[in-house]
């Protein structure tokens, strides 16, 4: 049974980059001047679908047995800091935008980006996980796909989304930390490997998706949108920094 419902979650899954595609290329036919339009959206939706092709190839496969077993045999590491290292993407984020990179988007639109971005893929991650409710290797439920990559993945596409046409290697940055966190969750014995990669392609789809269709076209950044300040604050009771933001 649980073959056939990742048939379906597979074709929808897929249905999206369809009828991306269709628009694309009517939008294309409309204003030429669009030409790079496909590929700018359409080339991370197939490195997505790839990953879960991926994912879904591996599921009933004892590939995903053996690489675990290669991977507790030749690495060990007891700390689950990928609890943290998922969210690292954001905290590069914040860093960027009190330095005075410019994004795509003001910081309220980031903020409404992100939280699509990421209920979207976390939401379907975990409507997956019901419906599959695959054994883990540590004998846990819910394996299939990887939670934390799932969001790990996310966040460091919501960056690289709004930075990858100003600062492109502090776009690319946040996949670090996911490829990390992927890593980890099958080092520490909580995932597959078809686990990490479907988590990761939901995580890099939906938020090209949510960018791709941009509900929100008039939060777009300007020199004079957002007003950041950090303050150095030296008190009685301590020292810190104030922070003062206008979204």
């Amino acid at each position: 049974m649980n073959k056939y419902k990742i048939i379906v979650i597979f074709m929808l899954l897929s249905s999206p980059l369809l009828l991306t595609e269709v628009q694309a290329q009517f939008q294309i036919r409309c204003h030429p001047d669009t030409s790079h339009f496909i590929p700018k959206y359409r080339n991370p939706m197939l490195l997505s679908l790839g990953l879960i092709s991926g994912g879904i190839a591996t599921y009933h496969s004892s590939t995903k047995e053996k690489f675990q077993a290669w991977v507790l045999g030749h690495i060990q590491h007891d700390r689950t800091i990928e609890d943290y290292l998922q969210h690292g993407s954001y905290g590069v984020l914040v860093g960027a935008q009190l330095s005075g990179y410019h994004p795509m988007h003001t910081v309220k639109g980031q903020l409404i980006y992100a939280l699509m971005a990421n209920v979207g893929a976390v939401g379907l991650t975990s409507l997956i996980k019901e419906a599959i409710n695959e054994r883990r290797p540590n004998g846990g439920h819910l394996s299939f796909p990887s939670g934390h990559t799932t969001h790990a993945f996310a966040a460091a596409s919501v960056l690289y989304w709004e930075y990858k046409d100003t600062h492109p290697v502090l776009a690319y940055s946040g996949y670090s930390f996911a490829v990390a966190t992927g890593l980890l969750r099958i080092v520490h014995n909580r995932h597959w490997v078809n686990d990490v990669l479907a988590g990761a392609g939901i995580g890099i789809l939906i938020p090209a998706l949510v960018y791709y269709f941009d509900p929100f076209p008039g939060m777009k950044w300007s020199a004079s949108s957002d007003k950041i300040g950090c303050i150095p604050v030296a008190e009685p009771g301590g020292y810190g920094l104030r922070f003062s933001i206008s979204i």
